[in-house]
């Protein structure tokens, strides 16, 4: 079902663990969101959200074998080289992109960042729930969605400003419990499309 039991991969990227990692993260808060209610259709989002990903990294795990294994020494030359300039450049390994599906909004699917909030980081601030990062504080009677109870938590830039860096120019940033970014834009819109996801 996720790790090397549902995916075997080649050691050169070290990525392995990794994703049986993020498949965890991705299964386990659909299994609590149905055990609360949510549609078991949600549970059908996890082969198509982890399969790409998995094999984009395996690929690129045998492709990087290949590099790494040469015994043509102008061929290693060469890769060392190129390794070098990556690291000096400041080079970032590829981040897993959700591409689509029910979970996602309009600005959704890259990996949610990591700002610090005071001496924490925000993963530790909110822990494994549903983020929503506003720009101040919620009216009682602003439309908050399927985010209004403990499955959820609600930050806002006037009492954490490291937020406004994640906010950028939108109003609201939404973030799944498996940390990547459901959608960016107004929260009314945010909030429907994932109450309609969730919703049983």
């Amino acid at each position: 079902l996720a790790g090397d039991a549902a995916h075997q991969m080649p050691p050169f990227l070290g990525q392995g663990m990794c994703s049986g990692m993020r498949d965890a993260a991705n299964l386990v808060w659909k299994l609590a969101a149905v055990e609360r209610g949510a549609p078991a259709s949600l549970l059908d989002t996890y082969q198509a959200e982890r399969e790409p990903h998995v094999r984009a990294i395996i690929e690129a795990a045998v492709s990087f074998g290949r590099i790494i294994c040469t015994t043509d020494p102008a061929v290693a030359a060469e890769r060392d080289a190129g390794l070098r300039a990556a690291a000096s450049g400041g080079a970032q390994p590829p981040l897993p992109h959700l591409a689509g599906g029910p979970l996602l909004a309009p600005g959704g699917g890259g990996l949610a960042p990591q700002p610090r909030l005071d001496d924490r980081l925000l993963d530790d601030v909110v822990g494994p729930r549903w983020t929503v990062i506003v720009r101040s504080p919620l009216a009682p009677e602003h439309p908050a969605g399927p985010w209004t109870d403990d499955r959820a938590v609600v930050l806002d830039a006037e009492r954490w400003p490291e937020l406004l860096a994640v906010l950028a120019d939108d109003e609201a940033v939404v973030i799944r419990p498996d940390r990547h970014v459901f959608g960016r834009g107004a929260l009314a819109p945010l909030a429907a499309a994932a109450g309609a996801a969730l919703a049983p």
